[in-house]
């Protein structure tokens, strides 16, 4: 319960920081308060955001939607909140009563304003990347694609991966083949699935002994694992049956040598 919690509050968190519709939408909402009884549209839009808001936040709720939604991106769960609907609304029905054109002007001026600066804009370096290459993906992943592409040769590759790198690697190269699609959906077996979840998780503790057993039951000729723990990670794959070609970063990259 604790950990769904935290995990709401971080979303909203990375959502709304350094902005400030969250407290106009909260101005919106006393404000449309005062309309209920006489006006049906208020009563749709505080029902919806009231429902909104109850599965955001109700824990049974939110737990459920975050094992189906996926964790990392519980905060799509925040579209289904009337957030821009509800201030516009509000905004546009304040403005509406002043009954002076210039004084209502200068009202839906003074709005667009309040809403330009309580946010935070888009086009900026923490949200893009400017690309030296016309894949739009990072060098890591073109520098582990290229020494997997040259140390294969005609040889078909199939490969696992955590995350991080089996969504992207195929823009580069799409004739290499994975043992299962993004977040392990697709054909894979039951192993792959399991021998994904272990490879991206955040801590990167896998288990080398597993990820060895299932990479081989997949047939999987290539590995691209983040090594943490170089004894119980790296050493152990090399010593069954996978030679090291090559890292970048994090990254280890291994080639099957020998089956078995």
């Amino acid at each position: 319960m604790q950990e769904v919690l935290l995990l709401n509050l971080t979303k909203w968190g990375e959502v709304f920081e350094d902005g400030f519709y969250q407290y106009l939408l909260l101005a919106a909402a006393v404000f449309l308060l005062f309309r209920v009884k006489k006006h049906k549209e208020s009563r749709i839009l505080l029902g919806y955001l009231a429902l909104g808001l109850f599965f955001y936040w109700f824990p049974p709720t939110a737990a459920l939607i975050q094992k189906f939604l996926d964790k990392a991106t519980y905060w799509r769960m925040l579209w289904a909140i009337p957030v821009l609907p509800l201030i516009a609304y509000a905004g546009t029905t304040i403005c509406g009563k002043i009954s002076s054109a210039p004084l209502r002007l200068f009202a839906v001026v003074l709005c667009l304003g309040i809403f330009a600066v309580s946010g935070r804009c888009v086009w900026n370096a923490d949200t893009f990347q400017k690309m030296s290459h016309p894949y739009k993906i990072q060098p890591e992943i073109l520098e582990i694609a290229r020494i997997i592409k040259e140390d294969a040769g005609d040889e078909r590759v199939i490969l696992a991966a955590d995350e991080a790198v089996a969504d992207y690697i195929r823009v580069r190269e799409p004739s290499f083949f994975m043992r299962y699609g993004r977040r392990a959906e697709g054909y894979g077996t039951k192993h792959d699935r399991w021998m994904y979840y272990m490879l991206t998780d955040p801590a990167g503790r896998w288990d080398g002994e597993l990820v060895i057993q299932f990479a081989k039951e997949g047939r999987c000729n290539y590995l691209v694992v983040p090594v943490i723990d170089v004894k119980m990670q790296d050493e152990y794959i090399q010593a069954n049956g996978y030679a090291k070609i090559g890292a970048v970063g994090i990254y280890c990259i291994y080639h099957l040598t020998e089956e078995g």
